[in-house]
């Protein structure tokens, strides 16, 4: 089960020492021509224990590439039990299987909990150079290396990715760390009889039905009868008696049944795949996870620093890299672990792009690099594994709009209005889009004045839309059937919004280690929860002030609005900054009115950003739509507006509740990737308003109907008709990145059903 050169062993020259028995000579199942040479068998461990081993041969220059081993794990008693099985395996693979290739370069790799097995094993393997002459470096994938780092990130990464209820995470923050969780240990307290302990049990056992390898892919459920637990939650979870010799209580919940987890597990264990790998009759089946292994298995290192620092002694090449949407061994971990290593940061930096060459050359993710050739990096976005035309809004200003009747049953629908903003100040706005709308329902298309009427929209339209709304409640005599806005990543609260972006940025790993510590040392007198990052950023605080302007910064080249999106980068025209952030950083009072810099970065040219721009400034589609010649191009993003915009509403608050007296339905949701307008920001929001939680717990999972059912995201329903919804991998257009899953929302929303009924089209 260990040594398993497979799936991304890629190695070298076969001579005439290879074992001919071992010889993979076909291939079940698959759809190609095998182009490489392979080999499947056993290697002794002990007088008693034979490893599995799967190698194969590199495709070009054989003879001098590096040999690269790739480990999962092994059975044994223990951690050291196991690096000494897997030593003397590879002894007997260098010696005797393959004695070629043991004056190759030679490589140890692997991933999860290979995060012991790996530097355990390396330190063994750099000790031995009669055997290994020449082991020169480790790369270990999403590794574990250290139990209390392991809780202690988890906790706030789980919040900051729309996992955690907000009452619970308060709760937790305050039963453990007496509202300070930067540096808190929830380790320490995870086992005990205490309300921080209860706290921190029900935290994590409300992971939902994702995966929690990947956030953001797709979970197919399996019915089957694989083994639900992961063998690192099951050995966190079960070996709790390094801490408490009680029976300890189950912690982390157990993983969903994703259909594609079990993948290389059924393909394994077919008949005609066991007979081509040599795998014999009398042998158990293959399993990713063996719960007797778990049970029986004793954990003797809590971290592995000390064979790092064994490793960096011996002049041993360590790359550590992670996938950042995997919460099973996540990327904070491995940082926190490698800034605690003493190491100096190599160039000045300790983040900086690094980019995967596709079609175009994109943001791979982040790369810092240390003394001692040591180099963290992480992985972005992988895981562990219509008629129109114009509305007078007054007698000098006409609002261009674009209608589309319903499809089915016309002369009932609800009309629903999608608000992005308009040019002038935040009132001046409200109250020329309540004009346009009158003119819209008495001259346009009075046959619809007596249907249901919505108004919906995004981003700013947290301020257009709850501002409007105040006005059509209250017109009774032009809107008699006014029910309800829905707002997604609406921006209601211009202090929370950047209160909550430097820790989302954190734990999505957009800012260096070393910065984000300063700034919460500096500005925050160490409690990141509680910070006021904007008063400190817009006061007198010079340093303050620098250093948050260093942080909003960090995202470089990608696509605030999504994460995890491709970004085709873009010379064309096109406005290159954020509506919302300019008038912010432009517009923020007189504290701020000296300040010419822009804070908060500009946006990268995303191409797709300016799609809809190119597409509506085509001459034909200006024609189709009925633009006058004479109008200039339409942009997403105004420049003139953003230099000129009134902001008068720093929240929103009095008209959410002027609303909320009215008897008005309310839907605010969240795409969970994005930062410019955050789920984070409209969570804490929402439970500022004061009202009550429903149905007993704070989120609750809803389901979207695909193929199969699968984790939209999660709902809070509050009194008063005012629901909260994330909607699980989407950024900043939710219709754009999630277009079905919006349908299903806006539907359900509309008719009072449950968000996990699937829309009937």
């Amino acid at each position: 089960m260990i040594l398993k050169l497979i799936f991304g062993l890629f190695f070298l020259t076969l001579i005439s020492a290879a074992p001919e028995e071992d010889r993979v000579t076909s291939l079940p199942g698959t759809n190609f021509t095998v182009g490489f040479e392979h080999y499947s068998g056993y290697l002794n461990a002990s007088k008693t224990k034979f490893f599995h081993y799967w190698f194969t041969k590199a495709q070009t220059d054989p003879d001098s590439s590096p040999v690269i081993l790739w480990l999962n794990g092994g059975p044994g008693t223990s951690d050291d039990d196991v690096a000494q099985h897997n030593h003397k395996a590879l002894v007997h693979f260098f010696t005797e299987k393959f004695p070629e290739y043991k004056n190759n370069d030679f490589y140890i790799t692997g991933e999860s909990y290979g995060g012991v097995y790996v530097p355990t094993l390396a330190v063994k393997v750099a000790a031995d150079k009669t055997n290994f002459p020449h082991f020169k470096g480790i790369a270990i994938g999403n590794g574990f290396y250290s139990f209390p780092l392991n809780y202690n990130s988890l906790v706030p990464l789980l919040y900051y990715h729309s996992l955690s209820t907000q009452v619970l995470y308060e709760q937790v923050v305050q039963a453990c760390c007496q509202g300070k969780p930067d540096d808190c240990d929830y380790y320490d307290q995870l086992d005990s009889e205490t309300d921080c302990g209860n706290f921190l049990g029900q935290l994590f056992n409300e992971a939902p039905d994702i995966n929690p390898y990947n956030l953001y892919s797709t979970c197919y459920f399996d019915g089957g009868s694989r083994s639900k637990k992961d063998f690192i939650y099951r050995t966190l979870r079960e070996k709790s008696k390094l801490k408490s010799k009680s029976s300890p209580k189950p912690r982390a919940g157990d993983l969903p049944l994703c259909a594609q987890v079990n993948n290389t597990e059924v393909y394994l264990n077919k008949a005609d795949v066991r007979k081509a790998l040599h795998i014999p009759d009398d042998l158990p089946r293959w399993r990713d996870c063996s719960e007797s292994v778990s049970f029986l298995y004793d954990t003797t290192h809590e971290d592995v620093k000390a064979e790092f620092q064994q490793l960096i002694n011996a002049g041993i090449r360590i790359l550590t890299y992670n996938g950042d949407v995997d919460t099973v061994c996540n990327f904070v971990l491995n940082k926190q672990f490698v800034n605690g290593l003493g190491l100096t940061i190599v160039g000045g930096t300790d983040s900086q792009e690094w980019f995967y060459h596709g079609e175009t050359p994109n943001v791979g993710g982040f790369v810092t690099r240390f003394s001692n050739n040591v180099d963290f990096v992480t992985v972005r976005g992988s895981g562990h594994f219509v008629p129109e035309g114009y509305l007078n809004a007054s007698d000098t200003k006409l609002f261009h709009y674009w209608f589309t009747k319903a499809q089915t049953d016309p002369d009932s629908s609800p009309v629903i209005l999608w608000l992005n903003g308009g040019p002038a100040s935040d009132d001046e706005v409200a109250q020329h889009n309540h004009n346009a709308l009158v003119y819209f329902f008495t001259y346009k298309f009075p046959e619809f004045k007596n249907h249901d009427f919505y108004i919906t929209g995004e981003s700013y339209g947290g301020v257009y839309i709850p501002t409007l709304a105040v006005k059509v409640a209250a017109d009774k005599t032009n809107f008699p059937h006014f029910k309800g806005i829905a707002i997604s990543n609406g921006l209601y609260d211009i202090i929370l919004n950047y209160n909550t972006r430097i820790p989302l940025y954190y734990y999505h790993g957009l800012i260096r280690q070393n910065l984000y510590d300063e700034v919460v040392t500096t500005c925050c007198n160490g409690n990141s929860y509680t910070c006021d990052y904007y008063s400190q950023w817009s006061g007198s605080n010079g340093t303050c002030s620098q250093l948050i302007d260093l942080e909003l910064s960090q995202h470089h080249d990608l696509d605030i609005f999504n994460l995890y999106s491709t970004c085709y980068f873009d010379e064309g025209p096109g406005s290159k900054r954020n509506f919302i952030d300019k008038i912010l950083k432009k517009k923020l009072g007189p504290k701020l009115e000296e300040k010419e810099e822009p804070r908060a970065g500009t946006l990268p040219l995303c191409a797709q950003v300016n799609n809809t721009a190119i597409y509506l400034n085509r001459a034909d589609v200006r024609k189709a739509l009925h633009v006058p010649d004479n109008l200039p191009p339409w942009v997403s993003c105004s420049d003139p507006v953003g230099d000129h915009y009134q902001i008068i509403h720093y929240n929103v608050y009095p008209e959410f509740h002027s609303l909320i007296n009215s008897g008005i339905r309310i839907l605010t949701w969240n795409g969970d990737v994005d930062t410019v307008c955050s789920f984070v920001l409209n969570k804490q929001f929402i439970n500022k308003l004061g009202l009550t939680v429903l149905g007993g717990t704070d989120s609750q999972e809803w389901f979207y109907h695909g193929e199969t059912p699968n984790v939209g995201g999660f709902i809070t329903k509050f009194s008063s008709n005012v629901d909260f919804l994330t909607v699980r991998g989407s950024g900043h257009f939710i219709p754009q990145d999630k277009p079905r899953e919006a349908l299903q929302v806006i539907y359900n929303f509309i008719h009072q059903r449950d968000y996990s009924l699937p829309a009937p089209f």
